[in-house]
């Protein structure tokens, strides 16, 4: 096992795996790395097929929303759409969504 020592005056500090597991810290296998990398890009790749099937409003009210960051009050300014329908519309996107993505 591979260990880093730092030297600071007469103070000296080991740091390890072992280290970071008798403090508390949950260092997960190799493999369960491996299992939440690929289940992770199973996802990714399920949520690319799904936004593929939104309309051009829905997709761009998931992108304004969910990767541009902008809260539901500032698109309402910028679009002139009331806020609560915002609100719905999100709701009944995220549905769709979910539904889609569980039928693959």
């Amino acid at each position: 096992m591979e260990r880093a020592q730092t030297h600071s005056g007469s103070a000296e500090k080991e740091l390890s795996l072992e280290a970071f597991s008798d403090a508390g810290f949950e260092i997960p296998s190799g493999q369960a790395l491996v299992d939440e990398i690929v289940e992770d890009k199973l996802l990714l790749d399920m949520l690319s097929k799904a936004l593929e099937e939104l309309t051009d409003d829905e997709r761009f009210l998931v992108n304004e929303l969910f990767y541009n960051g902008k809260s539901e009050r500032e698109l309402s300014k910028e679009t002139c759409v009331p806020r609560k329908t915002l609100a719905y519309r999100r709701a009944k996107v995220l549905e769709k969504l979910r539904r889609l993505i569980e039928k693959m």
